[in-house]
Order: C-alpha cells, then structure tokens, then sequence
C-alpha cells in the first residue's frame, strides 16, 4: 500500500504530496539492486549487533509491499530471511553498523537496514529502525534463533537491557553477549 515506482522528481512529488495530504508519512528513496540486509542490535553496557539478515524475495526491483512486510498475503509468501553465510559480507556489515550506532546511543534495541548488490558487492545504508517489529517471524527473532536464542529469551533479553540502562536493575542482571 501506498508504494509507487517513479521515474521522474515530478511524479514522486506528486504521490507524495497525495499521501501526506491524507495525513500518511513519506519516504522516498532512490532504488539501488540488490536484495535487503537487516541488522539487528540490542543496547545496554555497549551495542550487542546480532547476525545480519538477508531478506530476498518480494516485488519488482526487490521492494516489499506492505501484504508482505507484514504477512498478510493469502498467497505463499515469496520474502525470504535468513543468516547471511559470507563472513567477508558480515565483517563489512557489521563494520558499517558499528559506526553508525553511537550516533543513536543509548537505545534499547533496534534494526539498521542495508543493500547489498552481490553483482558489484556495494552496501548501501537504508535506515535505522529504533524499537522495530518484535514478532518471532521477523528478522530481529530470526537472528537471535540462529544463535539458539528463543523468541521468549531475546525478548527477555532486551527488556532487561533496557531495564539495566534506566537503571532499575542492577549489572549483573544483564548476561554476557552470546556473539562477542
């Protein structure tokens, strides 16, 4: 819903200005190939980044439409998201990452969002999504169940973070980063 292929600045403007006049937020992006990369953190004593996520599949040019994001499709759903294999891929990922997230330090938890072209091996930063979707088939639980982390323990794991950083729980409170 609400999302519209352009080619020109006069059309994007257009669908724009149609959304917000029925009080919608916009954002607009340049389209870059590849498929999408989501890289979720949890804060506390410092950003612990969980394993990247490559989430392929969806429409033309690899955009999702909003059925899909959030499953409402009565049709197989055709998105994809799994631990991304290539350690290089990561460590350029992660490296990325690291550096933007003291700009939104403190925080409890999130998600960055990148793409990846495997044809010419370009990462682009997307957006970051503070306190993002928490469900057990998205991306962020996904990642903790690839390190054998529950859906019931990552969530428990970052309300106590965010316990620990308000300071209603005392250090010890907060385990050791299963990932470091």
């Amino acid at each position: 819903w609400g999302i519209k292929l352009t080619d020109t600045w006069p059309d994007a403007k257009d669908h724009a200005e149609l959304l917000l006049e029925n009080d919608h937020d916009v954002i607009i992006e340049t389209i870059v190939p590849g498929y999408d990369v989501e890289v979720p953190f949890i804060g506390a004593e410092g950003p612990w980044i969980l394993p990247a996520m490559a989430v392929t599949g969806g429409a033309e040019e690899g955009i999702r439409t909003y059925e899909q994001k959030r499953h409402l499709t009565n049709e197989a759903d055709a998105v994809t998201v799994a631990p991304i294999g290539d350690t290089d891929l990561v460590a350029d990922i992660n490296s990325a990452a690291l550096k933007i997230l003291p700009e939104i330090w403190p925080h409890d938890f999130g998600r960055m969002e990148f793409k990846h072209d495997p044809k010419t091996d370009s990462l682009w930063f997307i957006e970051v999504n503070l306190n993002c979707n928490l469900w057990s088939q998205k991306s962020c639980s996904i990642s903790a169940q690839s390190l054998g982390i529950s859906h019931q323990d990552f969530v428990e794991t970052m309300i106590t973070h965010s316990l620990r950083r308000q300071g209603v729980v005392p250090p010890d409170a907060v385990s050791a980063h299963p990932i470091r």
